[in-house]
């Protein structure tokens, strides 16, 4: 055998047993991070399909909106930032996320039947909507068509319409990519290296995501801190919340025809100045026409605000909510 030969299998003698070594750790993640997750939530039959959600708290219900790229864990963090002992906080996974299949409801009318069909399969007469980036114009429409099932609307970080605050009318421009390079990089797979890489790395990340300062005070505060972990978190299996993800992008779209001028809940819309991932400018035109909204800008916030800014946004929210929180529990 010729010494090339031998380097030659060497080296694929390595390969092998780096890659089974990648492997081992891998699906031993995978198992803990699903084990994790179906433990945390329950799953309801409602009339509309199976919905997957998480409950906490005791008092008048919330019902929480995650963004695109969430799930109920999500919401959860939503909820312990607000940390209102008043309120009873129902965190659930959008359709097409983690358990709650997309037929369950896709199009934004159905969605929002889904979760009226959860209330109902829960008994719950009304709620206070919280919604945070993707989950906004789900949010809207629900107080657009249901006002009597919402007693308050809060807008966090949130979409609004696509035609408001860029440089062109992405309700148009707006095109899904190549289904390749959607499942590699909403893959279980991804995730976990994105995941170890933010837990190796945090301050890291952080001085990408929001700045040198603010990272600072996210590592040095306990809650702050212990929500950016629950954030990375709830980057996990990304493979399982890809079709909601996906199917966010085109109800986006469909939100730049819907007139929510016309919601007449009372309406809490907080939004960073420096957020890049939604345009300030949508803040402030669903503010605008949603009558007696009120706006409240953070200043510095970006759109990972619920983790830097986790005491201002607590604190404004338990303050509008305990202000129109209705006389009896629903």
């Amino acid at each position: 055998m010729t010494k090339f030969k031998r380097y030659l299998r060497l080296i694929f003698s390595v390969l092998i047993v780096l890659l089974t070594v990648v492997a081992m750790f891998y699906f031993q993640w995978r198992s803990e991070a699903l084990n994790r997750l179906q433990n945390g939530s329950q799953i309801i039959q409602t009339a509309r399909g199976p919905i997957e959600y998480h409950s906490i708290g005791q008092g008048t219900t919330a019902l929480i909106l995650h963004g695109t790229l969430g799930g109920y864990d999500q919401g959860l963090i939503t909820a312990h930032m607000i940390n209102s002992p008043s309120l009873r906080f129902l965190a659930v996974s959008r359709p097409g996320y983690l358990n709650s299949p997309l037929s369950t409801g896709a199009s934004l009318n159905d969605q929002v039947e889904a979760y009226i069909a959860l209330l109902d399969a829960l008994h719950v007469q009304k709620v206070a909507l919280i919604a945070t980036s993707g989950g906004g114009p789900y949010a809207l429409e629900f107080a657009l068509l249901h006002p009597e099932r919402c007693w308050a609307l809060v807008l966090i970080s949130a979409n609004t319409d696509p035609t408001v605050g860029y440089a062109t009318d992405t309700s148009t421009q707006l095109s899904d990519p190549p289904d390749l390079i959607t499942r590699l990089v909403l893959s279980d797979f991804s995730s976990w290296i994105g995941t170890e890489v933010m837990k190796w790395q945090p301050e890291f990340v952080l001085n990408g995501l929001v700045g040198h300062e603010q990272a600072q005070v996210v590592l040095n505060d306990p809650f702050r801190k212990k929500l950016f972990e629950e954030f990375i978190d709830s980057l996990a299996l990304l493979g399982q919340r890809r079709e909601g993800s996906l199917n966010d992008a085109k109800q986006f779209r469909a939100a730049a025809h819907v007139t929510f001028g016309k919601i007449h809940v009372p309406t809490l819309v907080l939004h960073g100045e420096n957020d890049t991932g939604v345009p300030l400018a949508q803040a402030e035109y669903i503010a605008q026409i949603i009558p007696n909204a009120q706006l409240i800008r953070i200043p510095n916030g970006t759109h990972w605000m619920t983790v830097t800014h986790a005491d201002i946004l607590g604190a404004a929210i338990r303050a509008f909510l305990n202000a129109n929180e209705p006389d009896q529990p629903f």
